[in-house]
C-alpha cells in the first residue's frame, strides 16, 4: 500500500489519514510504503509517476491519495484484481464537474493526442487515478508525456494513463466504484454509506471532513 506525499498540503492531509491507510495494509498483509519529497511539482498529479519506482518490488501496489479514507466495511482491494492486471475506477458517467463531463473529457484527450501527434482516441474510460492497483510492470503505460501538453486540466496525468492503457491493451479490471466513492461524483454524500474507499478528490478545504471521516468511518484495524 503506496502513499505519495509532496508539499504542505500534502502533508497536512497525510497526517490525518496516515495511520488509516496502515493499518488497512496491515489488514492486508501488506507492506506500507511512503515516498516523501518537500517540494510538489508544478503539475502535482505528476508526482504519482513515482509509483513506477516501487511497483516493480511487489506483486500488487496499491496506490491511495493522501486524501482517501478506508472505511471498517473496506474488504482487500487487492484480492478484486487478478496479479499482473491493473485495477481501476472509470469514472465516465459520474462526474459533476461540467470539465469532467463525458464530452469534455472526450475534448481534452483530443488536445492531449494533437500534442502528442497521436490520432484521436475514442475513450472507452477514464481512470480516476486516485486509487489503483498497479502491475509490477506498470511503468509500461504510466510515464509522463514525452513532449510537452496542455497544462489547462488538471486531470491529464490520469487521462494520459486512461489513452495508454487503451492503447496498448493494457491487462485490467474495473473494480466497484465503492473503492473510490469521490467527492468530485454525482450522489456523494446521498450514497456515501455505501463506500469502501472515500476520496475528496476535487473538494476544497477537505482537512475537516477529512479528520470527521477517519473518526467516524475510518479502518482502525479492530474490525
Amino acid at each position: 500500500v503506496l502513499n505519495i506525499v509532496a508539499g504542505d498540503a500534502a502533508k497536512a492531509e497525510h497526517a490525518i489519514t496516515r495511520d488509516n491507510h496502515e493499518q488497512y495494509a496491515k489488514a492486508c498483509g501488506a507492506e506500507y510504503i511512503v515516498i516523501e519529497r518537500d517540494i510538489a511539482p508544478a503539475y502535482g498529479p505528476a508526482i504519482k509517476y513515482l509509483a513506477t519506482t516501487i511497483a516493480p518490488k511487489f506483486d500488487q501496489t496499491l496506490f491511495l491519495d493522501v486524501d482517501c479514507v478506508v472505511t471498517k466495511e473496506c474488504p482487500n482491494l487487492m484480492d478484486e484484481v487478478p496479479l499482473g492486471y491493473w485495477g481501476v475506477m472509470d469514472e465516465n458517467g459520474l462526474a459533476y464537474f461540467h470539465e469532467l463531463e463525458d464530452d469534455q473529457t472526450q475534448a481534452h484527450a483530443n488536445a492531449l493526442c494533437d500534442a502528442l501527434h497521436l490520432p484521436h482516441i475514442p475513450l472507452m474510460r477514464h481512470v480516476n487515478s486516485g486509487v489503483m492497483v498497479l502491475p509490477p510492470d506498470a511503468s509500461r503505460y504510466y510515464y509522463p508525456p514525452r513532449s510537452p501538453v496542455p497544462a489547462n486540466y488538471w486531470a491529464v496525468e490520469q487521462l494520459w494513463l486512461s489513452i495508454n492503457l487503451q492503447l496498448h491493451e493494457a491487462p485490467l479490471v474495473e473494480f466497484d466504484r465503492r473503492f473510490n466513492w469521490c467527492w468530485c461524483h454525482r450522489r456523494f454524500r446521498e450514497d456515501m454509506h455505501r463506500a469502501f474507499i472515500i476520496h475528496l478528490a476535487g473538494m476544497h478545504d477537505r482537512l475537516e471532513l477529512l479528520a470527521e471521516l477517519v473518526q467516524t468511518r475510518g479502518y482502525r484495524g479492530d474490525g
